[in-house]
């Protein structure tokens, strides 16, 4: 369980991370499609 405690926060981290990168991915894709 202490493992799991320390791991927890970078674990946390790569989840946000895995979750948020598509819409940073489909955001950029219509910031250069629309040329702003």
């Amino acid at each position: 369980m202490k493992s799991l405690r320390i791991n927890s926060p970078l674990f946390l981290l790569i989840a946000a991370v895995m979750t948020a990168a598509p819409f940073v991915g489909l955001a950029w894709r219509t910031h250069e499609w629309l040329g702003w």
